[in-house]
């Protein structure tokens, strides 16, 4: 999976996954969030603009990151 990361001055990642978001290619992009999170980063912005198919294991993610931070 690709993801494309920007980094804001304000400690905000905005994180743009390319392709489809299932079962085999989400561990890579929780493992990137989790590195994030690891570095200090506490705001995510989600732009899922290059995703084609985000199943609820995927949505569900993203909801448990948004407790998380």
């Amino acid at each position: 999976m690709d993801i494309e990361v920007e980094l804001l001055d304000d400690g905000v990642a905005v994180l743009s996954p390319g392709g489809d978001m299932d079962i085999t290619r989400l561990p890579v992009f929780e493992a990137r969030v989790a590195a994030l999170l690891g570095d200090g980063r506490r705001g995510f912005v989600w732009d899922l603009d290059r995703v084609g198919f985000l199943p609820s294991t995927a949505a569900g993610f993203l909801l448990q990151t948004l407790g998380r931070v």
